[in-house]
Order: structure tokens, then sequence, then C-alpha cells
């Protein structure tokens, strides 16, 4: 295994690590809240929208990491006109965020296995194991976490290919109809209010000074 200190990813890992982050909360949470808030069968277009907007926000921190390819973004932000402080008070802020997103998937993960998996087991115990899954992954550092991905990405592809190829059986295009039955303010609303799967993949652009 590669030094800790001088790991580099190759750009597949990092695609490929990326997708993987992606579907899992992207799947865990988008159809539950569009569900929840949007009464319309226009749920596809808030997912398109966040979609487009997230390419954006890819496209600019590409660009921008061209441009101080050795530096993360806190490293930008402490070099930068920004400085010390506000650094550190965007990092408190980052952690506070990870630390809210940390709870709220291990809770959904752990009532969506016990509901169809393991309804005999405890939450209690299957968050716990899989919290000290994550801690092991995560105390080998980026590689860690880097490789389990690239294990579970085949598994995660052939699973959604199934769900895919089961659901198109019975998909029906008037189940999309009508479009945009109550304008699209009521579209962009949800769609900010299920951003935070698409927002929380961005985070992993972070390590981009890695490639």
């Amino acid at each position: 295994m590669q030094n800790i200190n001088h790991f580099r990813m190759s750009h597949l890992e990092f695609s490929l690590t990326f997708v993987s982050l992606n579907l899992g909360s992207i799947i865990l949470f988008i159809p539950r809240g569009l569900a929840n808030e949007l009464e319309t069968p226009d749920g596809w277009i808030s997912m398109l929208i966040n979609g487009v907007v997230m390419l954006i926000l890819i496209t600019l921190y590409t660009r921008l990491q061209k441009h101080f390819p050795e530096e993360n973004l806190l490293q930008w932000m402490r070099n930068g006109w920004m400085g010390k402080w506000v650094t550190k008070g965007f990092s408190i802020l980052f952690i506070i965020h990870n630390l809210f997103i940390i709870a709220l998937v291990a809770r959904v993960l752990g009532i969506t296995v016990n509901s169809f998996l393991l309804d005999e087991t405890p939450v209690e115990i299957i968050v716990s194991v899989f919290l000290l899954t994550v801690t092991y992954c995560v105390s080998k550092g980026v590689q860690g976490v880097i490789h389990i991905n690239i294990m579970l990405i085949p598994i995660i592809l052939v699973v959604l290919f199934g769900v895919f190829l089961f659901a198109g059986i019975h998909f029906e295009p008037s189940e999309i109809t009508p479009v945009l039955s109550e304008g699209i303010i009521p579209i962009l609303n949800r769609s900010i209010s299920t951003s935070h799967p698409f927002v929380g993949g961005l985070y992993f652009f972070s390590y981009l000074w890695l490639i």
C-alpha cells in the first residue's frame, strides 16, 4: 500500500468513488424527500435541476483546482484573501455539517436495514456496526475510503441495473404527466430542499488535488 502522505488517485479511482458516494446518498434521500414534499409527478425535473447545478459547480471547482494544483479547498482559503480565521470558522462549520450528515445517514440507513433486512436486530446495533466499519476505513486514510468504494461499485451497479430493468418493465409514460401542473415555483422550492445529497457529493472534490 502506498504511504498515506504520498497517496495519489487515478482519474478512474476518483470517478468511481464519486459515482459510488452519490448513488448511495441520492437513492437513500431523494425519493423519500420528493414523495413527502412534492404531490405531482414532477420530481424528475427537480432531480434534473439539481444535476445541472451540480455539473456547473463541479466545472467551476475543477477549473479552480487547475490554478492551485497542490492545494485543497481549505489551504486555498487560508493562503488567499480569506485568511486564517475565516478558514478556521469555515472548518468548524464544515465539521458540524458533516456530523449532522453522519447522524442523518446512520439513522436512515439503520431504519432501512431494520425494516427490510434485519427486522429482529435493534437499530442501535446496526448503526454501531456501520459506524465501526466506516471508522476503520477512515483510519486507513483517503486510500481506505477510495478502495472500499471501488470494491463495492460493481455490486452497486449490478443491483442498480437490476432495479432499472425490473422497474422499466412496469414503467408507463403517462405516470410522469401532466408536466408542471402546479408551475415551476414548487419544483424549484423542492429542488432546494432536496439538494443536500448532491451538495454532499461536492465535498469529495476537496480531494481533487490528490489526482
